[in-house]
């Protein structure tokens, strides 16, 4: 059992030449889905239908806004203890936040709701550009604290 276990068992660091491998078949691979999803999304576009009832609908935007929120307290506490993790989290949070804005945008009904959308997206396309300037931030995260007012 123990010899099955070792030989199933996940190895706790990439090998050195799969890693090497991986990182030269990426280009391929990520273009090759590129590639793929051009035509998928014309299919798509052109077969699927202009609407749908939908189950679970509140479920998934709110689902949607949560892991916003996930993403926004994980960069906080990540860029607070000036971890190098705080650029992908915050990158991570920038999609996340444009894909909100597109889903807001396009299932909005017309009208108010449409306008209101539309505002809301500027705001959060410009918090996501604010993720994505902390995602390519070079420098370290610098430890900040709270300020506070002086003693005596």
């Amino acid at each position: 059992m123990t010899t099955l276990l070792r030989r199933t068992a996940l190895p706790t660091r990439p090998q050195p030449a799969r890693l090497a491998r991986a990182r030269r078949w990426a280009p391929w691979i990520l273009g090759a889905t590129a590639v793929g999803l051009v035509p998928w999304s014309g299919l798509l576009a052109t077969s699927l239908p202009d609407t749908t009832e939908v189950r679970h609908w509140a479920t998934a935007w709110a689902g949607l806004d949560l892991l916003l929120a996930a993403g926004c307290a994980t960069t906080a506490v990540l860029r607070r203890r000036s971890s190098q993790w705080s650029s992908p989290a915050a990158a991570a949070t920038a999609t996340v936040a444009v894909l909100d804005v597109w889903f807001d945008v396009l299932t909005a009904q017309p009208g108010a709701p449409l306008i209101t959308a539309l505002a809301l997206g500027a705001v959060e396309l410009a918090f996501a550009g604010y993720c994505v300037l902390i995602a390519v931030d070079r420098e370290s995260p610098v430890r900040t604290s709270c300020p506070r007012e002086p003693a005596g």
